[in-house]
């Protein structure tokens, strides 16, 4: 039950960036992949921490910064390599 809230929650928020990048008046091409501008696409990743929910910035930031950094830290001391305890957090962003 609290995820699929938690799904819900990232579709909604992902449906309100969406409507937001269409109004503005900068936006001049539709959003689909081989359109896009390069301007409108660099907007749209600068705004989209302002569209997720507050109960899913800690997965995203997770998902973003910290996993990243840490295999990263793994690489220079050997093999990268990602902990169960990771990927169980990957997967409840993308659910």
């Amino acid at each position: 039950m609290i995820l699929h809230r938690m799904k819900k929650a990232r579709e909604i928020a992902l449906l309100q960036f969406v409507r937001k990048m269409k109004s503005m008046t900068t936006m001049q091409s539709s959003m689909a992949w081989d359109e896009i501008k390069y301007y409108e696409f660099i907007t749209a990743v600068k705004d989209y921490p302002k569209y997720v929910p507050d109960k899913l910035r800690e997965l995203d930031e997770t998902r973003l910064q910290t996993i990243p950094k840490t295999i990263q830290q793994r690489k220079s001391g050997g093999q990268p390599y990602m902990e169960k305890s990771e990927l169980l957090t990957l997967v409840e962003w993308k659910l």
